[in-house]
């Protein structure tokens, strides 16, 4: 569990490498506590940082496409599968959330479970692939930034 001190600690290095404010950040987060995990975020964005999907930064720059050949890639597919912003994902108030966790399944010896009822006996069940899927379901890229 990241402390709120190490967590300003991280915002102040990032800062410090940011070019004039005009540097990214790239960032994968693996969701496994998200109402712990949001904090990073929320501290992020109390230093003047604002984290997006990777997804809706690159819609939002019109110089940057995205091939059809790149759309049709797994990995895109996968880790781009989601719509919830970190403030959504996870949080037990969120419609959306709510709605992802009930509806996206994965596969447990032939049975395909919603994400949220998955059990730690569930995740020993799973073959190799679809623990991958089930990892990936978890999985978020997103573009920081120090906002204007």
């Amino acid at each position: 569990e990241a402390s709120e001190k190490s967590i300003k600690n991280l915002s102040s290095t990032m800062t410090s490498l940011l070019k004039a404010d005009q540097g990214l950040i790239v960032f994968a987060a693996r969701w496994r506590k998200p109402d712990e995990e949001r904090a990073f975020f929320e501290t992020m964005e109390k230093s003047g940082f604002e984290f997006v999907l990777v997804k809706d930064y690159l819609s939002q720059q019109s110089s940057i496409a995205i091939s059809e050949d790149e759309k049709n890639e797994e990995a895109v597919i996968e880790i781009f599968e989601n719509d919830l912003s970190w403030k959504e994902f996870g949080l037990e108030s969120s419609e959306k959330s709510k709605k992802y966790f009930s509806e996206m399944k994965v596969n447990v010896a032939g049975t395909m479970i919603p994400l949220g009822e998955i059990q730690e006996n569930d995740i020993e069940e799973m073959d190799e692939d679809d623990f991958d899927t089930y990892e990936m379901r978890y999985i978020q890229m997103y573009v920081g930034y120090k906002a204007q």
